[in-house]
């Protein structure tokens, strides 16, 4: 929808709910109504989303303010809003539409013959309205992926306004909405005809929205919006000011009537939906000054304040040089240097500081800089981060002149401040014309390296982008930092193929470009390679899915193939199903393993997973999409089922899930309105009416502020005796935590200092004397990696151990020197692999690997003859098959797809022969030693050890009770009496007690 106030602000808008902008400041909301993936989820993708902002003065279908996040192009004011919702003021209808603003590079607007399009760089393309009908604004019509599938939207007319009726694929309608007959209320189905149908159904009071609620038919969850009046007497100045949740959280922000000042002095194209209208009812314009979040059960508000300057997103105080169109951002106009800032406020009241977030916005909108400020109450900075942002924008120069790229980043620099002193970080990144980047130096001045095919490709290695957009990548190098030591240049290449596409007929593209193919190397030399290839029937919905990948490795200059991975996709239960079919084959030796998925063919949930050894898991969701089941080795003698059951907004709690096991054993969770723990209670036969186990609480800005652990000691019996453990968290002046105390009188310390880069710990007891331990102080580089840890003695100067860390320049550790002083030195392979490790005293260790697997390790002492310490070898699976350790041959034999042997030939001859239950994670069952056969007995379900057993007689025996807790130990040796060991536990499973059979 086209808003009051044409800003580029907007077109940054994040899609979090409930949110104030800083740029503008004002309260946006989003409400997801359906994320729709089509044509057995191949595409193309419909986020369906309504968003709120009190400048769209469009009330037509939504309520006033709502609009939805569907392309549509209004030919009367030449303005295109795009399902991103960047907006664009269209300059000249062509073939290929050019723009008052710079011209994008992410996207087309295309008229071919009677049809506009908009083509996006990722290869999605959207249909819009035929250019000839008498409608004024043309919506998206058909959405297509860039294999050819699309979406089909259907509208109708209502009082001259456009309004969806449904979304289908090509195969069923995926999304219908309905209307009331006096238009006061929307319903949207979604996925009529699957299982996973729901509702979403919005109910309008005058022009305002005042609910929404989602039916899943087992619950009823409803969002209220709440408004309030800003401006003049007109019913169209109320803003939406609350939100409440199912869960009772409740969003709130407070505006200042008299808020940003309107441009002065302005030239405006005076044309029959000038703006000027507006701003003679309008001389500001309302911004919010304060955002209250209250979470609900107890837990503290958070309460966010705001303040402006007086220059503004919208152009005050700048002087504007040229006729602003309408549509146009006035800002893009106004004269060089304009800034503007917005600054958000949170108050720590029981550390008498405030928390300030400042950023700096410049006429493009693009933020150039954000303090984080800790103030005292009198004003002293106790701390700040800044972060700088150069780019490509030129504010000297007209918006006409500015780059394709002015949008995006040169160079970033942080600094952090505090105590006088400051430490800075910097990093720089080039794009090209395409908004493509190009090269990226990070903070520790790693580089690396991007170049792109051109948009007509090249033979052999790519063909030409479809739609006339510079996009696939061709090479990534990575330049190492500088360091002391040699390290590989590393390259990736990549090639790319064309295929045929659904639909062809109907697009502007034939065909869809796919990567094919990626190279690896190092120092120029190849290490990997990788090809892949995909279903090629542009008649099936699996067209362009992945179906196979070849993989090989080049170790010392040798190529072997490695291994292959297949993708068999087909559909199943009357296409409600997905399932994928994957095939693993070790290349060398010909072994393969299978493992299969199931997904819903609507959301897309995983419903089914059946391992390689054939162990089924299955899944199932409520309407929401949250679990409530997952079962272990489903229609076996060994199924675990857990159960889960939700609840919103009952009995006083905003959130809860209780989890119940096979045994009735159960947890249930009690969470706040922001879906954070706050209680957690534990079920079992010993507490059946529950028992508290954990509470949690949060300070002001929602961060964790102290956990209580609670334990029963003497579970089941009248008396009660109950222990509790508290611990209570203490933050610094940046908000992160820095203590830990718990009601022991311990305090645990681990402060981290961004200024110094460095951080130490220490433990100490705060009862008598007040002991302490040492103090263990790091030391990091830019990359956050260990380079130096000094032990300090309670005196805090006094060393006990120095150690320093060094690295080259992919961050891969070459040296350390210990606190002996002794230094060993490491050297790795082109895989980032240890292959030597030269110790202090010159001894060398050397690791050999093939395959990806480490296959020898010698050593050489110095001056000394290389020593082979131990061989290896390994299938394709990467299953180890002999050993050859200090002269000792052990070999090993394994049965389909078990991880483990179920047969051991050891150097002396004996064999060792193994059964397994895959179906309890490959537990052994029976162990068979010449003479002796050892049984192992479980409990089907818990996969809990019942009983151990020798055909010599020796037994031993394990008793549980309903919690899974050990109660008792029988244990029988041959020709001796049975002896029984005792143990009592906690509700926490804590040992309380042992007694022995000798007691």
């Amino acid at each position: 929808m086209e808003a009051i106030h044409h800003s580029q602000a907007f077109n940054f808008t994040s899609a979090v709910t409930g949110q104030v902008d800083p740029r503008p400041g004002i309260f946006g909301v989003n409400i997801p109504i359906a994320h729709i993936i089509g044509n057995d989820h191949m595409g193309p993708e419909l986020p369906l989303t309504l968003s709120y902002s009190p400048l769209d003065n469009n009330d037509a279908t939504y309520g006033l303010g709502f609009s939805d996040n569907l392309t549509r192009y209004n030919i009367e004011s030449r303005i295109l809003t795009l399902s991103t919702g960047q907006s664009y003021h269209v300059k000249e209808e062509k073939s290929e539409c050019t723009f008052s603003h710079a011209e994008p590079k992410n996207f087309k607007l295309l008229k071919k013959n009677n049809a506009l399009w908009v083509v996006y760089n990722t290869g999605i393309s959207e249909k819009l309205t035929d250019y000839d009908t008498a409608d004024n604004i043309k919506v998206v019509r058909e959405i297509y992926s860039p294999a050819g599938n699309k979406l089909i939207l259907d509208w109708e007319n209502f009082g001259g306004f456009p309004r969806l009726i449904s979304v289908s694929d090509q195969r069923d309608i995926l999304l219908s909405v309905s209307y009331s007959s006096a238009g006061e209320s929307i319903s949207f189905d979604i996925w009529p005809y699957s299982d996973e149908n729901y509702s979403i159904t919005l109910v309008q009071k005058g022009i305002f929205l005042s609910t929404v609620t989602i039916n899943t038919q087992q619950q009823l969850l409803t969002w209220s919006l709440a408004y309030s009046k800003y401006g003049r007497s007109s019913l169209r100045h109320k803003f939406l000011t609350q939100i409440t949740t199912p869960t009772g959280l409740v969003e709130r922000v407070e505006y200042k009537r008299n808020g940003h000042r309107l441009p002065q002095n302005h030239q405006l194209d005076n044309g029959a939906h000038s703006p000027v209208i507006i701003f003679d009812r309008l001389p500001y314009l309302p911004y919010v000054r304060s955002h209250i979040i209250e979470p609900s059960f107890g837990v503290l508000k958070q309460i966010t304040s705001y303040e402006y300057s007086d220059k503004n997103f919208l152009g005050y105080g700048g002087q504007i040089n040229e006729l602003t169109l309408y549509g146009q951002d006035y800002l893009y106009n106004v004269e060089n240097n304009y800034q503007y800032d917005s600054i958000a406020i949170q108050h720590n009241w029981t550390e008498n500081e405030s928390y300030l977030t400042i950023r700096t916005y410049n006429s493009f909108h693009l933020m150039i800089e954000q303090k984080q400020q800790t103030k005292a109450d009198n004003g002293n900075i106790l701390c700040e981060k800044v972060n700088q942002i150069k780019y490509y924008a030129d504010v000297t120069k007209s918006f006409a002149e500015q780059v394709p790229q002015y949008q995006m980043p040169k160079e970033h620099t942080v600094t952090w401040r505090a105590d006088g002193d400051y430490r800075v970080e910097k990093s720089l990144s080039e794009y090209d014309e395409y908004c493509n980047i190009i090269l990226q130096q990070d903070f520790d001045e790693t580089k690396t390296l991007f170049t792109y095919y051109d948009v007509n490709g090249e033979a052999g290695t790519c063909p030409a982008e479809p739609n006339g957009f510079k996009r696939f990548l061709k090479e990534q190098t990575i330049y190492p930092a500088k360091s002391d030591f040699q390290t590989p240049i590393r390259k990736t290449q990549y090639k790319y193929d064309s295929y045929p596409i659904r639909n062809s007929d109907s697009l502007l593209a034939d065909k869809m470009v796919l990567l094919s193919a990626e190279y690896y190397f190092s120092d120029n030399a190849p290490i990997r390679r990788e090809e892949i290839q995909y279903y090629k029937d542009a008649t099936s919905t699996n067209h362009g899915r992945l179906l196979e990948k070849n993989v090989w490795v080049n170790e010392n200059g040798n190529e072997t193939a490695s291994f292959k991975e297949q993708y068999q996709w087909s559909t199943l239960n009357n296409n409600s199903q997905i399932r994928c079919i994957t095939k693993l084959t070790g290349l060398k030796d010909n072994l393969s393993v299978s493992k299969e998925q199931c997904w819903t063919s609507r959301a897309y949930r995983l419903i089914m997973e059946k391992d390689t050894q054939n162990n089924i898991t299955q899944y199932s969701y409520n309407k929401l999409g949250q679990i409530i089941s997952n079962t272990l080795n489903f229609d076996t003698q060994y199924e675990n089922r857990m159960e889960y059951s939700w609840s919103f907004g009952e009995s006083g709690i905003p959130i809860s899930v209780m989890m119940t096991d096979t045994f009735g054993n159960a947890y249930k969770i009690n969470m706040d309105g922001q879906g954070r723990l706050v209680e957690k209670y534990y079920f079992t036969q010993q507490v059946p009416h529950g028992f508290k186990i954990e509470a949690r609480q949060y300070n002001l800005f929602g961060k964790l502020s102290s956990t209580t652990h609670y334990d029963l000691l003497n579970p089941g019996e009248a008396s009660e005796n109950i222990c509790q453990t508290t611990v209570s968290l203490k933050y610094d002046h940046w908000k992160e935590n820095v203590s830990q105390e718990y009601n022991n009188e311990t305090l645990v310390n681990d402060i981290y200092d961004p200024v110094k880069n460095l951080s130490w710990q220490q433990i100490v007891s705060l009862v008598d004397n007040r002991d302490v331990s040492s103090i263990i102080k790091k030391e990091y580089n830019t990359r956050g990696q260990l380079i130096r840890l000094v032990q300090l003695k309670t005196d805090t100067v006094t060393k006990y151990t120095v150690w320093q860390f060094f690295y080259d320049g992919l961050g891969r550790i070459r040296k350390t020197i210990d606190e002996s002083d002794n230094i060993t030195l490491f050297e790795y392979d082109e895989f980032d692999r240890v292959t030597k490790q030269i110790l202090a005293d010159g001894t060398t260790i050397k690791k050999g690997y093939k395959d990806g697997l480490p296959i020898q390790i010698s050593l050489t002492a110095k001056e000394g003859t290389e020593k082979i310490l131990g061989t290896q070898q390994f299938d394709s699976l990467g299953r180890l098959t002999s050993s050859q350790i200090g002269g000792r041959n052990v070999t090993l034999y394994y049965q389909g797809a078990s991880p483990a042997p179920h047969q051991v030939t050891n150097a002396d001859g004996s064999v060792i022969n193994y059964q397994y239950i895959p179906a309890l994670n490959n537990a052994i069952a029976e162990i068979r030693f010449g003479e002796i056969t050892r049984k192992l007995e479980y409990e089907a379900v818990s996969g809990r050890l019942n009983k151990i057993s020798e055909n010599t007689g020796m037994s031993h025996t394990f008793i549980y009770n309903a919690a899974g807790q050990l109660n008792q130990e029988q244990i029988t040796l041959p020709n001796q009496v049975q002896r029984t060991n005792y143990y009592r536990y906690s509700l926490a499973n804590q040992l309380t007690s042992y007694t022995g059979a000798d007691n």
